[in-house]
């Protein structure tokens, strides 16, 4: 089974911090069912990644998710399993309201949510292409 690992940081936004996952400001992520992801928050050390189905999640009501997930705070590692037919998730820091994003989730058969469109989570290898007949040149 394949992992990804979402590098998370924090910057000041107006005056009001928020996560950025891989350099981008809180993005809308899609995540595979059965999919393994680790967000690592070694670089925002008072801002815990947590999950729920509320967003943002005990500041917005809600509780946090805990099914699959997996807290390292030693490490500054939140993982998560996604469930089959897991919700529409949501990540947000554990002490400060407004910093986190959306998280769908996806059967890891949807088209366009791997690499190149096809094969299954963690077994991308199992299309073959081969290209036959074809010339090119450069000018």
């Amino acid at each position: 089974m394949t992992t990804r690992t979402f590098t998370v940081t924090v910057q000041n936004v107006g005056g009001a911090n928020k996560y950025f996952l891989d350099g981008v400001q809180q993005p809308t992520i899609t995540l595979a069912e059965g999919g393994t992801y680790v967000f690592n928050w070694s670089a925002a050390t008072s801002h815990p990644v947590r999950f729920s189905t509320t967003s943002d999640g005990t500041h917005g009501g809600g509780s946090e998710y805990t099914t699959g997930v997996t807290k390292d705070n030693g490490n500054y590692l939140t993982t998560i399993q996604v469930a089959d037919s897991a919700p529409t998730l949501y990540y947000y820091c554990q002490y400060h309201s407004g910093m986190g994003g959306q998280i769908n989730t996806e059967s890891a058969t949807t088209w366009g949510l791997l690499s190149w469109g096809e094969g299954v989570w963690g077994n991308q290898n199992d299309i073959t292409v081969s290209v036959t007949g074809v010339a090119s040149t450069t000018a």
